[in-house]
């Protein structure tokens, strides 16, 4: 039979669980020799092993609801499989204490809704009322742990997300001084070779003998000035990305002809080099479904990067081939290569590799913006390298049916 021990407000004036038929969590041994765990639960175990000590009792529980996902706890002589009453339910909802045998129950309230309750194995002739004290104080302090510990878990993920914020500005910051280093340097660099060769076009124009010498001036301040459109060119793309306001103009075309329109434009680069270009396109018409000008912006950059990485006297081999989903253009050379460390940041901003040769006007910025217009037209793009043996880029592409016309980023 419950005895109620206290005068207490109408329970009705409490938060009460949702459901009155409400289930403790099933408490394990926590004795001194076995004390595995959390801190939190470390804690509570100290105030209950404080709290039998000074009541006298020959042992305690600390049940919480399993709403509360916190772990009970069970110390000394105290039978874990506490069966209540849906009476005894409701004085705990209501806040109210009660006896049961010789095991004395107290509720644990937190922020004014039932948390938990303290059970101890009372000795009846040494009970007092002070002790029913004892137990409500140390409910209060056992509640306030619990509040102390969800407030330092509170911090806790407030402190993870603000690192998370600070790294993600420490980013950008290296972001912008990577653009700023290429306005201040890669920018500046065919500029003074332009203003260079205006300086001796002055001087050929005094001297009337040195005249068939412009036309060499000549050529060399375009491919200076095409230098400077092509690095604003990309530095602008880099900004459309980011600011997510690039649209796709998407068609239905083949991919074979821009492939070879595209290895019939860098051939010519490739020969100075002496590095023999082989295209190979698919046996059929490889329709595909994407933005042609930035689908041709992506194999000129693949394949102008072979040809860069590429020694003189080697290949490098352009196919194509249709799957039942998508077309693979493969760009396949005999290059350096690339070790397994720099793999993962080759399609980042800024990643800039050996190439063997004096390259002034490279920024690293290539082969980030194919992969970002690569997903964005729902395809994929991955290598395999080895130093030494050359690398293999390959891009699949959806075909026809797949990608959505005019999708924005």
């Amino acid at each position: 039979m419950e005895l109620p021990l206290k005068e207490h407000s109408n329970f009705e004036t409490y938060h009460c669980p949702a459901k009155r038929d409400f289930n403790f969590n099933i408490p394990s041994n926590h004795s001194e020799k076995n004390r595995s765990g959390n801190a939190r639960k470390e804690r509570l175990a100290s105030l209950l092993e404080q709290l039998l000590e000074k009541t006298g009792a020959r042992g305690g529980m600390l049940l919480f609801l399993e709403s509360n996902n916190i772990e009970s706890i069970r110390l000394g002589k105290i039978q874990s499989g506490l069966q209540l009453t849906s009476r005894q339910k409701q004085l705990l909802a209501a806040g109210t204490p009660f006896m049961q045998g010789q095991i004395y129950l107290h509720p644990v309230y937190l922020r004014e809704h039932l948390s938990g309750a303290i059970c101890i194995n009372i000795n009846k002739k040494t009970w007092k009322t002070l002790h029913e004290d004892l137990v409500e104080a140390y409910a209060l302090l056992v509640a306030r742990n619990i509040e102390i510990t969800n407030k330092k878990k509170t911090f806790s993920g407030r402190d993870h997300l603000l690192q998370g914020k600070k790294n993600e500005l420490e980013k950008i910051q290296q972001y912008n001084q990577n653009l700023l280093s290429i306005i201040t340097h890669d920018l500046t660099s065919p500029l003074n070779a332009v203003s260079g060769y205006l300086e001796m076009i002055e001087k050929c124009l005094a001297d009337k003998q040195a005249r068939h010498k412009l036309e060499e001036y000549y050529k060399h301040i375009q491919m200076g000035v095409s230098d400077v459109f092509e690095m604003l060119k990309q530095l602008n793309e880099v900004v459309n990305l980011r600011k997510g306001s690039l649209t796709l103009n998407n068609e239905r075309f083949d991919a074979n002809s821009i492939v070879q329109k595209v290895g019939e434009l860098l051939r010519a680069t490739a020969e100075n080099k002496e590095v023999k270009l082989q295209i190979h396109p698919a046996e059929s018409p490889a329709f595909i479904e994407a933005d042609a000008v930035k689908f041709k912006r992506i194999i000129y950059n693949l394949i102008s990067n072979a040809i860069k990485y590429t020694p003189g006297r080697q290949h490098i081999f352009v196919s194509l081939k249709e799957c039942a989903d998508t077309v693979k253009i493969q760009i396949k050379d005999e290059g350096k290569g690339i070790t397994k460390d720099k793999i993962e940041a080759i399609f980042e901003p800024f990643t800039k590799f050996d190439s063997g040769e004096k390259d002034l006007f490279s920024h690293g910025l290539g082969l980030y913006i194919s992969s970002y217009l690569v997903k964005l037209m729902d395809g994929s793009i991955s290598v395999e390298s080895k130093p030494g043996k050359g690398s293999t880029f390959v891009l699949a592409m959806p075909r026809t049916g797949r990608a959505y016309q005019n999708k924005s980023a």
